[in-house]
């Protein structure tokens, strides 16, 4: 479980069904159930994550991406049709990930030193050209990974889409040499 300070405070917690933990204390070697860290429930970081929670309430976060993530996938889609370096877009919410390939029409995946050169290169003076600051990925596939904050509104969410329509197109040029 990841309890809500948005970083803001280090906290964990942890949710156990009662049949493990009754389990656990009636096996025969009679079992203890341990678990803690330093942050676990601790007084202030749960403060945090209380007045995180109730802000997230009063700010109406949790109607908010439900209602504008549909909006935000379609957007993101539109985006990758228009650049043949997106192999595909998914996610949910407010949190997609991109992920790319050397030329989607033709089907060519990236080289270890495209996908390098990618992550490497072109992201970060992309990101830094677009003022847009977005993850580049390559545990597994070679992705970006699009995730803009929970209260983002519309004028928000259409800049960060227009950097990721500027950035892929950096790629896709990056790519061609």
């Amino acid at each position: 479980m990841r309890p809500s300070t948005s970083g803001y405070a280090p906290l964990a917690g942890m949710v156990v069904r009662e049949k493990l933990v009754t389990d656990l204390h009636d096996s025969p070697k009679g079992g203890v159930f341990t678990h803690g860290a330093t942050w676990g429930g601790h007084p202030v970081s749960t403060a945090v994550a209380m007045a995180n929670i109730n802000a997230m309430r009063e700010e109406k976060v949790l109607e908010h991406v439900p209602a504008e993530g549909p909006r935000l996938f379609a957007a993101l889609n539109s985006v990758k049709n228009a650049h043949h370096c997106v192999k595909d877009v998914r996610g949910t919410g407010f949190f997609y990930a991109g992920e790319f390939m050397a030329e989607g029409r033709g089907g060519r995946e990236l080289t270890e030193t495209e996908s390098l050169k990618v992550l490497r290169e072109v992201l970060p003076e992309a990101s830094r050209r677009t003022n847009v600051r977005l993850r580049g990925d390559d545990r597994g596939a070679t992705m970006l990974m699009i995730s803009p904050p929970l209260v983002a509104d519309h004028h928000v969410l259409s800049e960060r889409l227009h950097g990721v329509d500027a950035i892929l197109a950096d790629i896709e040029k990056a790519l061609q040499h």
